[in-house]
């Protein structure tokens, strides 16, 4: 059971800063301390059945989506057990989808490259749409945490309608966010630098640019990467792949 005033007053701070960037640390609090996950990775499709990410983030592990982020893109999507839901959603309709549900049918090989390599053990994913988006959910637990259908968590709070809404309506608000992709989470300085290393510029032409030193075109680029959990151009490149 959730602490009901917590998990109501934190909703309400998510609520207060929608369409805006300071709905990304909010909505952290919700994920980590109140449904306590380690992993969130958030995908869309649009009418053309395009996919891109809207977020992608580990909050304990800075490098481990870095592992996982480019092979996923490339192949994992395809394999994904979760597809054809996530592709025939309908408009304004929200299915809840746990990991116990589903690893029967999953491939191992899957398994073993988005789960077990990573040290995630458990997901639970929301999916739902809105007329022009559909959005692709994901929550993930690491090792040492218990599984999400044994806490009934979801089902208690409704909390998966709760996400769908506000992830629907954030991006519906701010299609400059949306366009971001993972990189709307970010302070202004590392999205500078973050747009400019995937126009592929030199660390001395970000700095000409930006009228700042190398060094603190450095410094901002290693503090992006940790966020987004990432540690090379190429898995930047994945997680801003469609955006």
């Amino acid at each position: 059971m959730t602490d009901t005033v917590f998990t109501n007053r934190t909703i309400s701070k998510i609520i207060a800063v929608i369409g805006t960037r300071r709905f990304y640390d909010a909505l952290f609090t919700l994920l980590e301390r109140v449904i306590k996950i380690d992993q969130c990775v958030i995908l869309q499709l649009d009418k053309n059945n395009d996919q891109s990410w809207l977020l992608c983030r580990n909050l304990h592990n800075k490098h481990i989506v870095n592992t996982a982020a480019k092979s996923y893109v490339e192949a994992g999507f395809k394999s994904d057990s979760n597809l054809n839901i996530f592709r025939s959603i309908k408009p304004n309709e929200v299915k809840l989808l746990y990991f116990d549900d589903l690893v029967a049918k999953m491939d191992p090989a899957y398994r073993d490259q988005y789960f077990d390599e990573l040290g995630l053990i458990d997901k639970v994913s929301i999916i739902t749409a809105s007329n022009d988006y559909r959005y692709y959910i994901n929550l993930y637990r690491g090792k040492g945490r218990d599984p999400f259908y044994n806490e009934q968590i979801f089902k208690q709070d409704s909390l998966d309608l709760v996400i769908a809404s506000l992830i629907t309506r954030h991006y519906e608000l701010n299609h400059s966010l949306r366009e971001e992709g993972s990189l709307a989470f970010l302070t202004e300085r590392e999205r500078d630098v973050c747009k400019r290393i995937l126009q592929a510029r030199k660390a001395k032409q970000i700095a000409h640019e930006l009228s700042i030193s190398v060094n603190t075109v450095v410094t901002y680029r290693k503090r992006a990467y940790a966020k987004l959990g990432i540690n090379s151009r190429r898995a930047l490149f994945a997680l801003c792949e469609g955006n």
